[in-house]
This record gives structure tokens, sequence and C-alpha cells, in this order.
């Protein structure tokens, strides 16, 4: 096996292994309802915050604010899409906190306050 191969092989076992740590990390967060935080992250796995970003950075391709940002999108526009909760209880099963915070979040990623997502998709 070349060298390139076992890189590549050794990247793609670490990508799979951060993304089952972050999605780990997740869950507990929707669970527990807390606002996920990348020095939570970082100090429960015994690092410090400069040095998981970088390593995530390095191994995702992205930094780990962002990583996290669109897994909490994703679920929250899942929830809006789904369910008739209040916007305070979306943002608490996403984990963002506060309602302003998802308001931020998913305003950014589809341009339109939650309540308007929510809205394209009851009929």
């Amino acid at each position: 096996m070349s060298r390139v191969t076992k890189k590549s092989v050794r990247q793609r076992a670490n990508e799979i292994r951060f993304g089952h740590i972050i999605g780990h990390y997740l869950r507990e967060c929707y669970a527990t309802r807390t606002p996920a935080r990348v020095a939570s992250l970082a100090r429960l796995l015994g690092g410090n915050r400069p040095t998981l970003s970088r390593t995530i950075t390095h191994y995702l391709g992205k930094p780990l604010k962002l990583v996290l940002r669109e897994r909490q999108v994703k679920r929250a526009a899942r929830l809006l899409r789904s369910t008739n909760l209040p916007l305070s209880e979306v943002a608490a099963r996403s984990a963002f906190g506060n309602r302003t915070t998802l308001h931020r979040a998913i305003k950014s990623a589809f341009g339109v306050s939650p309540t308007e997502y929510r809205s394209q998709f009851q009929r």
C-alpha cells in the first residue's frame, strides 16, 4: 500500500471517529437541552478549545463551530417542518439554548425566520 493510500485511510478513519464523537456530544445536548459549545466539547474530551478546533478543521475541512451549527440547524429545520413545538422548545431540543440563537441560525441558513420557514411546510 502506498504512503498516500495509508494516509487517506487514516484520514477517513479520523473523519468517521470525529463525526461519531460530535454526533454523540450533540445527542447529549439535545437530551439534556443544553447549548452546544466548542469549549464544552473540548472539556469533555480532556483538551482545550483551540487544539480541538484545529484538529477538527484539519480532519473535517471546516471549523468545529461550523460543524456543530450545521448539525443543529439540520435538527431544528426537521423539528420546524414536522412539529408544532414552540420556538423556545425547538431551540432547546436542537441545542441552541434560546430562541434568539435559533432565529439567527435559521435566518442565516435559509434566509427566513423560523416561523416563516415552518410556514413553508404547513399546508
